[in-house]
């Protein structure tokens, strides 16, 4: 509401009041749309203070009852009043808006408060394993798809299986990140993918039109690019982003079977590729500082000076802060020789604590969280990519340029391997990855090093 609004709700409270006051009306079967005017049937002046409070308020409390009304695919929550604890991974550009959504959730649901608490991404998952072996985890969490698995194999997260009665509503790779040995352990809130941020602006002025579809283009644009004297590519050389070169190179790491495939000649291929763009073409940053590098490359993006980075729907709020909406484009990441592309497929789940002794509520918030409508709220301000397929049928979602870039990239990439250990094997692999960037190994030597790793990590 409006300032003005709220000044006439007020005033029309009072003017109620006075009604009822010359009346010697007390019905006590009525009910009110206004805390203040329910305090008001006792006094006069509780009333008055009450009404100018309202009209100074955020939110009024006529709009607060009225959100209570659920709709007809809102969940029914008939269990006692309670408190859930709720830890977010959020990043700062995202938390308000999910407090926002938390604090709609509590205008519908006024028997269940919710305590949310911001955990940074980093680290989350060792602290949710210390809480959760300690018998001290929050009820709800939320969870990188790479942790689920995990969480499942030591008994952390509550078996929602029976609860569950509209999993054909959600992507299925998305949802199937939930299910560990035939049982589900929560709801995708959002799903992801690393695709192609590049500068519209520098790619015109260097002379390309359209973005390249195979590597050899690419390495002939970004030549072209890094001759205007600006940074052509700012490689992250973290694992998870060097994964989909290794892809578009028919690479992999790791099967659903637990192979390792990490130092196969394919895989080989993929990291030689990022070497020569920094060593042969130089085309990339002759230096890089590894522990800052995924801040470093966004940063000179969203400041004009890089062409290019690899990055996800989770950073592009940050960078059109930066850059603008205007100069940013979505690229699907290149083929390679043999018409290979892909990425990996990441997002995140809310999962529910196995000791939690407020399992319908948690459940009933989680549900709640991961409904169309509120996918539609993180889309339309985040551009965060919904988990729900009717999601997509929202114009707001349809119209979205960036959402919808992105989904071009997640249709040629591939579910991570939903195995307990998968991320504890991004470590050894970024460390070995940058030992080859450093010269120090050559790429076949550092995979085979990554793979003598994966094999003590895999069980």
């Amino acid at each position: 509401m409006t300032k003005k609004l709220y000044g006439n709700f007020a005033a029309l409270v009072v003017c109620m009041l006075l009604a009822l006051m010359l009346v010697a009306c007390g019905d006590s079967t009525a009910t009110s749309t206004s805390p203040a005017a329910t305090t008001a049937a006792a006094t006069t002046t509780a009333a008055a203070t009450k009404a100018t409070t309202a009209a100074g308020a955020t939110t009024a409390a006529a709009t607060t009852a009225a959100s209570t009304t659920l709709t007809a695919d809102e969940p029914v929550y008939s269990g006692a009043d309670t408190t859930i604890t709720f830890w977010q991974t959020h990043n700062d550009e995202e938390t308000p808006v999910i407090k926002g959504l938390v604090d709609q959730f509590q205008a519908k649901y006024p028997k269940i408060k919710v305590k949310m608490e911001n955990v940074p991404f980093d680290g989350a998952k060792d602290k949710y394993n210390a809480a959760a072996g300690s018998n001290q985890a929050p009820d709800v969490f939320r969870a990188d798809i790479g942790w689920s698995p995990f969480f499942a194999s030591q008994s952390y997260l509550l078996d929602i299986t029976s609860r569950v009665k509209d999993q054909s509503s959600f992507l299925d790779a998305a949802f199937g990140s939930n299910v560990y040995n035939g049982k589900t352990y929560g709801l995708p809130q959002v799903t992801d993918v690393i695709a192609v941020y590049y500068n519209k602006d520098l790619f015109t002025a260097a002379g390309i039109t359209t973005f390249p579809k195979t590597t050899t283009e690419l390495q002939a644009a970004l030549t072209k690019l890094q001759a205007t004297g600006v940074i052509a590519y700012y490689p992250n050389y973290d694992s998870y982003f060097v994964l989909p070169w290794v892809y578009s190179f028919g690479g992999s790491s790791v099967t659903a079977d637990k192979t390792v495939t990490v130092n196969d000649p394919k895989t080989v291929q993929g990291l030689q590729y990022l070497l020569d763009l920094k060593n042969k073409d130089k085309v990339t940053p002759a230096e890089i500082d590894f522990k800052n590098n995924y801040t470093n490359a966004l940063n000179s993006f969203k400041e004009g000076k890089t062409a290019m980075i690899l990055n996800g729907p989770w950073a592009s709020a940050e960078i059109i802060k930066g850059l603008g909406k205007d100069k940013i484009g979505v690229g699907v990441i290149p083929t390679g020789p043999d018409g290979k592309q892909g990425s990996s497929v990441g997002g995140h789940n809310y999962v529910i604590y196995a000791g939690t002794k407020n399992a319908d509520a948690s459940y009933t918030f989680i549900q709640w969280m991961t409904l169309p409508a509120q996918q539609q709220v993180l889309a339309d301000k985040l551009n965060l990519m919904p988990t729900r397929k009717a999601a997509y049928d929202l114009p707001s979602v349809k119209a979205n340029t960036i959402i919808a870039d992105f989904g071009k990239q997640l249709a040629v990439s591939q579910a991570r391997p939903n195995i307990p250990e998968n991320s504890d094997l991004y470590k050894p692999l970024s460390d070995e990855i940058q030992a080859a960037v450093q010269g120090s190994k050559t790429a076949q030597q550092a995979l085979d090093d990554a793979a003598k790793a994966f094999k003590g990590v895999l069980k």
